[in-house]
């Protein structure tokens, strides 16, 4: 009699031991999709902030290592009178935005053109010696890059 009534009780183990291992497996294919479902969100940011620029048949100003962990290097020029800066991300994307320019006694400052928040009041300075500076909202440098 004893036995039946342990039985009884575990009939609900095999539902558990089934819902554990459901549990499992979902967690195993959430972290193997999870990756290329964020890199497809970067990717589809990154392909509406892409302008149809190119560096080809354009005024080369000048090329840097990337002030910033997101991509290998920048490239700044001018075609049909208007400045862009064209990077390399490290995700093999592009990104390409318009700069506007303005004149700083002897350097070149340039802002991005774009309403997106996340670029407001960021800025570039090319100095004398062809050097690029990055500075935040506030005015402080961030990043001082030689050129290549």
């Amino acid at each position: 009699m004893k036995r039946r009534k342990i039985n009884k009780k575990r009939k609900w183990f095999p539902y558990l031991i089934i819902f554990i291992l459901i549990l499992f497996l979902s967690a195993v294919l959430y972290i193997l999709y999870q990756e290329p479902l964020i890199k497809k969100k970067v990717n589809a940011y990154f392909e509406k902030k892409v302008n149809t620029a190119s560096v080809s048949d354009s005024t080369f100003i000048g090329r840097w290592d990337s002030y910033n962990d997101t991509a290998l290097d920048l490239t700044i020029f001018k075609k049909n009178g208007r400045i862009f800066i064209h990077e390399n991300l490290f995700d093999k994307a592009v990104f390409n935005e318009e700069l506007v320019a303005d004149t700083l006694n002897t350097d070149i400052k340039l802002t991005y053109k774009t309403k997106d928040k996340d670029f407001l009041g960021e800025y570039f300075v090319i100095d004398k010696k062809n050097n690029l500076h990055f500075f935040n909202k506030e005015g402080k440098e961030l990043a001082k890059k030689a050129p290549k």
